[in-house]
């Protein structure tokens, strides 16, 4: 699998931002001659023509000519069927061409010329995405019984994003390198505007598990409209790591009821406006879902689809207890699905219930036999619950009367806002009681309070609720570094698996990228080769955010790595004797070779630990694992990270 990061029209891409290939489009400006650093990945060269949804007018022969002029030792060409054969001349035998095909034209794929074949396929529809993940595996299976060549499928529209994980997955398996695109998180909305509906790279690696899952993996997600890009796909996916499943949940997309059920899904979450739509669709409801009237969870077994309202829950869970005393009341702003919820839960807990706002929140109330208030909320002073129900503060503004209403609430009342900011940020509804309640939960907040008992629902097992709400805080990843033999692989992995996050191994992915393990190919390189081909994936590791990196014992010694590490990530040093990290070492299976001429291993130990220990005393944190298990030593590194996004370090 090769990660490609589209290249912004003539801005230069920093090595940094973790791609294998940067790809330069010429019909989009691109032919510009930049010059790149030294160590800069591959460039893959692509002409896109108008007919396969590019910007391109000429001729294949000009196609070829324009390509052609950037031919180099390591450069790659992305070349559609009329074009192969020209460049495929001009450049000669040992150019690498990646054919394409654009769009829902079928075609054949000849062999000849090509390394593979890019078939990116337009997703626009529920029954696309199940074309889509047809062909891909036609494809597969053709190339695995000699049938057809190395081809993979590339998704695009506004279904297509999380399909990338799943197509990429599916070619793997069959033994194909797939390519996978996606964008920088810096790219110019002027860009992006041209090539609408790419993702982000570190969104398709960090929160819907890229590499993490395989082609078979089962499918959830969240259909509606919310009200802003969804935390959701990064919390559900860091429960299903934390949970070992073979599974994906996919972005939002904005279809009604009837689509949303024709979705290949095993399980589906529902927001605004399609909770009280969706009830009509399901087999069975769970009681309190019967109550509200309201859906925001959808599982299909057995055929059967059964739908659940874990906003009901949700509620439960942070209001247990909160009647302050005889006469106080729960207050519901809105009269929509989550303000539905609110209202049976709050009624559960023996709280009677007064609704605000307009014309559906005078319905529901009336439904539901409970007070209304009027159209604009007021404080009265008998208020021990308060929810926002309503898209209200979502984008950042409070009318003034919602404004002195909510900074007037006592102290003791807890808050719920519905809406949250991007990435699951307060909105304005929820900043603004801050200031005057003390029991404030945020949209994001309870977003990762619903979505780890939602993800029970999809799964039958309950997760640490813990992981949701890690999940939609922890941006910075966590760094582990250290001498050989202290740990960090084994540490690193019992740490991203309890706390939900991606993990990376630098000499894995050394490993990878050579084709070799890390050990052999610097035993046969040297270190010189080594230390620059693990400055590249070091580079690649630290532009990841929320990740576990496991940094080999050297990566330290190259300023680039020691100064991004520090400036964009936890890192957290592990603490081990010579003595211990030389028993380690000798016991362990993986080949480490030598890195000095010393007699002993253990002073070989004792003169590295010399040399680097400068920069790992430069650690924002240190944990000792001597005479520790690896258990204990991750629960204390856990500890560490957790405190430090807390704080918002």
């Amino acid at each position: 699998m090769r990660l490609v990061v589209i290249a912004d029209s003539s801005r230069p891409v920093a090595v940094e931002v973790g791609a294998d290939v940067v790809e330069r489009r010429i019909d989009l400006g691109a032919d510009t001659g930049l010059s790149r650093p030294p160590g800069a990945v591959p460039t893959l060269w692509t002409v896109r023509s108008r007919a396969e949804g590019g910007a391109f007018d000429g001729t294949p022969a000009e196609a070829s000519a324009l390509l052609a002029r950037h031919a180099g030792p390591t450069e790659i060409f992305d070349a559609e069927r009329d074009v192969v054969p020209l460049l495929r001349a001009a450049l000669g035998a040992d150019v690498p061409i990646l054919a394409s095909l654009h769009g829902r034209r079928a075609i054949d794929l000849p062999r000849e010329g090509v390394f593979a074949w890019k078939i990116a396929r337009p997703v626009e529809s529920p029954e696309d995405m199940g074309a889509v993940l047809d062909e891909a595996r036609r494809l597969a299976a053709d190339f695995s019984a000699g049938r057809g060549p190395a081809a993979f499928v590339v998704p695009y529209g506004p279904f297509g994003v999380g399909l990338r994980v799943v197509c990429a997955a599916i070619a793997e398996g069959a033994g194909i390198d797939p390519f996978v695109y996606g964008v920088a998180n810096d790219a110019d909305p002027a860009f992006l505007a041209r090539v609408p509906h790419v993702p982000a790279l570190s969104m398709l690696r960090d929160d819907l598990r890229l590499g993490e899952v395989s082609g078979r993996a089962r499918l959830f997600g969240l259909v509606g409209r919310p009200p802003s890009r969804s935390p959701s796909p990064r919390i559900h996916n860091a429960v299903f790591r934390h949970m070992g499943l073979d599974a994906i949940y996919l972005p939002e997309v904005d279809v009604d009821a009837d689509a949303a059920m024709r979705l290949p899904y095993d399980g589906w979450s529902i927001t605004t406006p399609l909770k009280e739509a969706m009830v009509g669709r399901c087999d069975a409801l769970d009681a309190s879902t019967a109550r509200a009237g309201a859906v925001n969870t959808i599982v299909r077994r057995d055929g059967r689809l059964t739908g659940d309202n874990t906003d009901v829950g949700a509620f439960e869970l942070v209001v247990f207890h909160r009647a302050r005393s005889a006469g106080t009341v729960g207050v519901v702003l809105g009269g929509g699905g989550f303000a539905r919820a609110a209202i049976v839960a709050l009624r559960a807990q023996g709280l009677p219930v007064r609704v605000f706002g307009r014309g559906r929140a005078r319905a529901t109330a009336a439904e539901f036999g409970v007070e209304f208030g009027g159209e604009i909320p007021d404080v009265r002073g008998d208020e021990a619950v308060v929810v926002n129900a309503t898209p209200v503060g979502a984008d950042g503004d409070l009318p003034d009367a919602w404004r002195r209403f909510t900074v007037s609430i006592a102290a003791d009342t807890t808050v719920i806002d519905g809406p949250y900011a991007p990435g699951g940020q307060p909105g304005a509804f929820a900043r603004a009681a801050f200031r005057g309640s003390r029991r404030t939960r945020a949209g994001g907040e309870f977003l990762a309070i619903q979505a780890a008992l939602q993800a029970a629902v999809f799964t039958g097992l309950r997760p640490v609720a813990t992981i949701a709400t890690f999940a939609l805080k922890a941006r910075p990843s966590l760094v582990l570094v250290g001498p050989r033999g202290a740990g960090k692989t084994t540490v690193g992995r019992l740490v991203a698996r309890t706390l939900g996050r991606p993990f990376v191994d630098t000499d894995e992915e050394i490993g990878r990228v050579a084709g070799r393990p890390a050990g052999r190919f610097l035993a046969d390189e040297g270190e010189s080769a080594f230390r620059a081909l693990e400055a590249r994936v070091c580079a690649r590791a630290l532009a990841r955010r929320g990740a576990v990196i496991a940094l080999g014992g050297g990566a330290l010694e190259t300023d680039a790595t020691f100064a991004r590490a520090l400036r964009d990530a936890f890192v957290v040093h592990l603490v081990v004797s010579p003595i211990e990290a030389a028993a380690r070492i000798t016991a362990d299976a993986v080949l480490r070779p030598r890195l000095t001429s010393e007699g002993d291993l253990v002073t070989e130990c004792e003169q590295l630990a010399r040399v680097r220990g400068p920069r790992f005393a430069g650690a924002h944190a240190r944990v000792a694992t001597g005479g520790r298990d690896p258990a204990t030593v991750a629960r204390r590194v856990e500890r560490s990270w957790g405190i430090s996004i807390a704080r918002g370090n």
